[in-house]
């Protein structure tokens, strides 16, 4: 008798339980699976929630559905257009316009693949929008990678033997590139870039040889104004260190590697 009266008690509970849920499926812009992870925290121990393509299939109880709701109209939306551009700008002028403005922006050195990451906050450089001169540019949907090459010249002077008694020197340009991978995401108002890049530069001791540098930032700015590129460096000798990142190229000396990006949709 008394199992047969938990029995009942279960079935009861279970089937008011069952009757608080409302099952309902959302149709994303985003992939699915990408958003139970946002999702999930919101559920109850009894709820579920699958996905399949561009499908969420909940099963929860009202209140949690429209919690939901709520998050995934602030969430999910359709991917944008970014347009990543770069430049070198005069360092008098960062200098100039540093001065006039107190602003800060705040730039994560490391990345979010690992668990190093540093918090620093830094004095923003905003730039006159008279000289909007661009040197390289590219678009990619928000959540992608882009890849821009930033080529350099460096001199390298050497000794030229004519005869045995006889001696000149002369200087010759060698090319070393620069590879940025930039990944953006808008957040709110601002855009959150991820960049990495694969530098190529004469090592300190060696004039004919050149060593690969990779380094990696990531930075939240706002749409339109210029931002100093900074980040951590790493040098294929597998030293390291924190260093604002900058780069010169022949003819260049005294300017300063700058990204910006627009939402272009």
């Amino acid at each position: 008798m008394i199992r047969l009266f938990l029995f009942i008690t279960i079935l009861l509970t279970s089937t008011l339980t069952a009757a608080q849920q409302t099952a309902e499926v959302y149709e994303t812009y985003l992939p699915a699976k990408n958003l139970i992870p946002i999702l999930e925290p919101l559920l109850g121990e009894d709820d579920r929630i699958t996905a399949y393509g561009n499908k969420l299939f909940v099963k929860a109880s009202p209140a949690a559905q429209d919690e939901i709701l709520r998050i995934l109209e602030e969430v999910d939306r359709p991917l944008k257009n970014v347009q990543i551009s770069l430049r070198y700008a005069s360092n008098a002028e960062l200098e100039s316009q540093n001065n006039s403005s107190d602003a800060d922006i705040v730039v994560f050195k490391g990345s979010s693949r690992s668990s190093e990451v540093q918090i620093e906050t830094v004095s923003k450089n905003r730039f006159s929008t008279r000289n909007d001169t661009v040197d390289h540019q590219i678009r990619v949907l928000e959540g992608e990678q882009g890849v821009l090459e930033v080529g350099q010249d460096v001199p390298i002077s050497q000794f030229v033997f004519l005869s045995p008694f006889q001696s000149a020197s002369s200087t010759e340009y060698r090319s070393v590139s620069n590879k940025l991978f930039v990944v953006p995401q808008i957040t709110k108002d601002r855009i959150r870039i991820e960049v990495y890049t694969t530098n190529q530069r004469l090592q300190r001791n060696s004039a004919n040889k050149v060593e690969k540098v990779q380094a990696q930032s990531v930075l939240v700015v706002e749409p339109g104004e210029w931002t100093p590129l900074a980040g951590s460096s790493q040098s294929a000798s597998h030293s390291s260190d924190s260093i604002n990142h900058s780069t010169r190229r022949s003819g260049s000396s005294g300017k300063t590697l700058q990204i910006r990006a627009d939402i272009l949709d």
